[in-house]
């Protein structure tokens, strides 16, 4: 099964490490990508992103 979030496992074990152009992505994209949770058990695990 295929799911529309990206992971990647990533184990830091130093601030050096840290990327944070794409933290500040990441976060960013987190505050403006919005995902319907609610209707997730009513759509069989499809996770859909709201509008």
């Amino acid at each position: 099964m295929r799911t529309a979030l990206a992971f990647h496992p990533f184990r830091y074990t130093s601030a050096d490490q840290i990327n944070f152009g794409d933290l500040k992505r990441w976060l960013r994209q987190s505050i403006e990508i919005q995902w319907d949770y609610k209707n997730v058990v009513k759509r069989k695990g499809k996770l859909e992103r709201l509008k």
